[in-house]
């Protein structure tokens, strides 16, 4: 069942420059009988999302472009872009997916496994990822309150870009997102608050499991877990694609 609710949100409305990733470990540990020669979970996450602040740079230099300009163009401050740059905390989805659409890149770019298995597929233009294969990408925090993992990683410049997202209940914050396209949610397990910014009003729809919602992503928008924590799977749509 949906239920709507509108009201105005008197603590007014954060953009998603402001909003900048911190890094906390995901609740998972390595398996006793693991091999030594494979990294700890956290270790795995934080290379990956080294990965990321890497890629963003070398595409980044690679259009030749200076960080005054991208952020001019991204809305972003350089201090803010410097600090993504050189970092290990992947900034949140929404703020790649803007970086991305500025350099000329959709959001699997900075997703996209290019490890040499990968690269000698034989075809390019599918993407199978195991049960054990997903990427966690992000990790959770007490700001944000969610952690997020890849689904198709195999693939590049897809025109969807799947994701696993996990909800920490009785997470707040006062930051919202907005980016280039539509984006598609369905509850795996738990309820979901989703806040969404309509004509300056901000409409709270509880989402519980088994619904889904299809909305335009350039409009304000957040997430919370609603009691416990919570399950979904979203799908982020390039702007290009939209008909």
């Amino acid at each position: 069942m949906v239920q709507i609710d509108s009201e105005r949100d008197e603590r007014g409305l954060a953009t998603a420059s402001g909003a900048t990733a911190h890094a906390r470990d995901i609740g998972a540990s390595a398996s006793a009988s693991m091999s030594a020669t494979v990294p700890a979970p956290d270790d795995a996450i934080a290379q990956e999302e080294a990965k990321i602040c890497a890629r963003l740079k070398a595409l980044r230099l690679a259009r030749r472009i200076d960080l005054k300009t991208l952020a001019a163009l991204s809305g972003f401050t350089e201090d803010q872009l410097r600090s993504m740059e050189s970092g290990v905390r992947a900034p949140p989805f929404a703020s790649l997916a803007r970086l991305g659409r500025c350099l000329g890149e959709d959001l699997s770019y900075f997703f996209v496994d290019r490890s040499p298995a990968q690269t000698q597929q034989a075809d390019r233009r599918m993407s199978i990822v195991r049960n054990d294969e997903r990427k966690p990408v992000a990790r959770d925090d007490a700001a944000l309150g969610f952690e997020y993992a890849t689904l198709a990683h195999h693939m590049a410049r897809k025109r969807m870009e799947p994701l696993y997202f996990s909800f920490s209940a009785h997470a707040q914050h006062d930051y919202f997102f907005e980016h280039p396209g539509e984006e598609f949610v369905f509850v795996l397990e738990g309820q979901l608050d989703f806040e969404i910014v309509i004509d300056k009003d901000v409409k709270t729809i509880r989402l519980e499991q088994g619904d889904s919602f299809y909305f335009d992503s350039a409009l304000p928008h957040r997430c919370f877990a609603a009691g416990a924590d919570a399950k979904a799977l979203m799908v982020v749509v390039n702007q290009e694609d939209k008909r």
